[in-house]
């Protein structure tokens, strides 16, 4: 796959976080709670009636930027600004 300059300055520059943050994200923006044996499951219905899920590994953990860019695109659905004014 071919990245383009703006897309590799993005990721190099891109922050990290952990699973205490995520966690905190999840309760601030009004994720809930659900069960889950191997990880935490998050869950939060859209107005538009769609359902986002995310998971978190128990115990501490830094994310990888790779993993973290995951999560905020195909789990969370926010960008990297919101998350972190969220996480505040």
């Amino acid at each position: 796959e071919n990245f383009s300059v703006i897309q590799l300055w993005r990721w190099k520059m891109a922050k990290v976080t952990d699973t205490t943050e995520h966690e905190s994200f999840c309760k601030k923006d009004g994720w809930v709670l659900c069960a889950g044996k191997k990880h935490k499951k998050y869950r939060k219905e859209m107005p538009d009636g769609r359902i986002k899920q995310t998971s978190i590994s128990h115990g501490y953990k830094e994310y990888s930027k790779m993993l973290f860019g995951k999560i905020l695109k195909e789990q969370l659905q926010v960008t990297e600004d919101y998350y972190f004014e969220t996480v505040k």
